[in-house]
């Protein structure tokens, strides 16, 4: 991963994010696995769901030696996310609160200069003892 990519993950105001995208994730490479199915005939999650179980309306193949290959090589989804909820209108809600900008403004600077800048969201802050120093 290069140096300057950011890779946030969620804080405690989030943390409810993490469930919500975990609980979305279904199946996955499991569906691969199986040797048969039939379109309108193979039932989803029947094991579980018993009678009410929905039956497959369409299926898909794929390779999965190459699916693999082809996924490992892709770009991940790393930086700000930021969040819509229907509870506030679909507002944006930035997972960093302060200093986005900021960061990524001294990232460029950073760059452009090729001087290294210590901030919050790329390392330590410079502290001297329990105090954090701007600059």
């Amino acid at each position: 991963m290069p140096p300057n990519t950011y890779f946030t993950l969620f804080n405690e105001k989030h943390k409810d994010l993490h469930h919500l995208v975990k609980d979305q994730i279904v199946c996955g490479p499991a569906i691969i696995f199986h040797w048969y199915d039939e379109k309108d005939v193979t039932k989803i999650r029947e094991i579980e769901c018993g009678e009410v179980a929905q039956p497959c309306r369409s299926i898909v193949g794929y390779d999965a030696n190459a699916l693999y290959l082809w996924a490992l090589m892709q770009d991940m989804p790393t930086g700000w996310f930021t969040r819509r909820r229907e509870q506030n209108g679909f507002r944006s809600e930035s997972a960093q609160l302060y200093g986005q900008m900021a960061a990524e403004w001294l990232t460029w600077e950073a760059s452009r200069t090729g001087h290294a800048f210590r901030h919050q969201l790329n390392g330590r802050e410079k502290r001297i003892g329990q105090l954090h120093v701007d600059g």
